[in-house]
């Protein structure tokens, strides 16, 4: 229960709370709560407002990071600005019509464009009568985690979502087209990442984002069988070789993989190579079972016989035996394209052959980046630059292991 000196109030105003937090009844009789009346107040949990109160000023809530409920009356007739900016976790206990004047009050619209969004953060739903969402939107909504783009939503402004630090997720349910400006850091803002992003197409996003609507659509519930599922299961399997760090990562994306049946033979051993690299037991058993159980005796010959033509090829033209005593127990990496060699399980196979190892994961352990383009500045070439990894383009590394071409 609230002690009445917890709150400074002056002519039916509530001006400032001074109170410990928790959960927090305001006095009847009070007709309004001031600006930043309870700003910053971390400790707040819960606020009941009695019907006396019929507004609720600017920034009045702004801040309370704690803040889970809050009881509004159906006598409150206008909410300002901000009112409960910043409070990302907020559920609001209020009828129908007060939480559609809440979502009006939160979402700045014009002729269809969402100018600005005042809400609290947290995970957030975009109206539906919203059809592009302008420039810095959401900018600066440290309290942001999450954002449904309903379907008609046609266009998203350029720093939309920039220096959202703590967005999470990003769900768009339209064919809109993601770039990278929506991101856009704001100058003096933070860097933005999200963890999941899910959309209809996967093919409708920036090369850099179609990993994470792979997981994104792994961890969000849909049918598999629909539209969506098939673009993405179809996505997924294309490029199951090249997820490893994300199925790792998010092992909702390797449970999918395995339920659908989306990995290879030639896949599974890479993936199995991994896990038990990475020393996962669980992975591991996971991948086993796959192999053991979902792949047919058809698949695994088929397999076994393109492995055996891959070790005959091989061995016609590994030469230079001596050279080759170097190599023994080397790591291997491998970024962008192959060219002389017809695929990255061939290129395994000549490793094998030279009692090397060819990895997934580019670490402080591993010897060698195979790189067709070195200076290309990409994020493997970067990282292996800062670990002290040596550098090899495919021509040096045949000249390496004496083969002729």
């Amino acid at each position: 229960m609230s002690n009445p000196s917890d709150f400074v109030i002056e002519n039916g105003v509530l001006t400032k709370y001074t109170g410990p937090g928790g959960d927090v009844i305001i006095p009847e009789g009070v007709t309004s709560i001031g600006d930043w009346a309870f700003d910053d107040c971390s400790s707040l949990t819960s606020v009941t407002i009695p019907e006396s109160v019929t507004s609720i000023s600017d920034h009045a809530f702004y801040g309370c990071s704690s803040l889970t409920n809050v009881t509004i009356p159906d006598s409150v007739t206008s909410i300002g600005d901000g009112a409960f900016s910043g409070c990302g976790n907020v559920s609001f206990i209020a009828s129908a019509e007060m939480q559609k004047k809440l979502t009006d009050s939160f979402f700045v619209i014009k002729n269809g464009v969402l100018k600005e969004y005042k809400g609290p953060g947290g995970d957030v739903t975009i109206p539906g009568s919203v059809t592009s969402i302008g420039k810095k939107a959401f900018s600066w909504c440290d309290s942001l985690t999450s954002v449904t783009i309903p379907d008609g939503v046609t266009s998203i402004g350029d720093s939309a979502f920039g220096s959202c630090g703590r967005m999470e997720s990003i769900v768009v349910l339209s064919d809109l087209k993601l770039t990278k400006n929506m991101f856009k850091t704001p100058k003096w803002g933070s860097e933005t990442c999200f963890e999941l992003v899910v959309t209809n197409d996967p093919g409708l996003l920036p090369a850099n984002m179609k990993p994470l609507a792979a997981i994104g659509f792994a961890e969000q519930p849909d049918d598999p069988k629909s539209e969506r599922g098939k673009k993405h299961l179809k996505y997924i399997k294309s490029n199951a070789a090249k997820l490893v760090k994300e199925a790792f990562a998010h092992p909702a994306l390797l449970q999918l993989m395995c339920d659908n049946k989306l990995l290879t033979p030639e896949v599974t051993e890479a993936y199995l190579a991994a896990a038990q690299e990475a020393g996962s037991a669980e992975l591991t058993a996971l991948l086993l079972d796959y192999q053991q159980n979902k792949l047919t005796a058809k698949e695994k010959t088929k397999a076994a016989q393109k492995a055996e033509a891959r070790e005959e090829k091989v061995t016609d033209f590994v030469f230079g035996v001596e050279a080759l005593e170097q190599l023994q127990g080397k790591v291997f990496v491998v970024t962008g394209k192959l060219t002389t060699f017809s695929s990255r399980d061939e290129f395994k196979a000549c490793l094998d052959a030279c009692g090397a190892v060819l990895s997934e994961t580019l670490n402080a352990q591993t010897d060698y980046l195979i790189t067709n383009t070195p200076d290309s500045g990409s994020a493997k070439n970067k990282k292996a630059e800062a670990l002290g990894v040596k550098k090899l383009s495919e021509a040096e590394f045949n000249r390496l292991i004496g083969r002729q071409s």
